[in-house]
């Protein structure tokens, strides 16, 4: 499941549902809204441990995910200190 938030609606994309629908035109849409965004360095995205979901993202979508505030990296370096 990815969320996407734009400020005034909130968006779930279930990648799994989607695959196992087939819906090749579905899918191709997704990627590209995916790839738009996760590569877009103004817009910011937050994940909490983002190691395997940046790994999955950019398997799904051959690209890497730029500008990225990981909340567990954060925790960990808040409680080193």
């Amino acid at each position: 499941m990815i969320q996407l938030n734009n400020g005034r609606n909130i968006f779930l994309i279930d990648i799994l549902s989607m695959t196992k629908l087939n819906d090749n035109n579905c899918m191709k849409l997704v990627k590209k809204l995916l790839r738009n965004t996760m590569a877009n360095s103004s817009i910011l995205k937050i994940f909490h441990d983002c190691r395997q979901d940046s790994l999955a993202l950019h398997r799904f979508m051959d690209t890497c995910v730029i500008n990225v505030f990981d909340t567990s990296a954060c925790e960990t370096l808040i409680i080193q200190l």
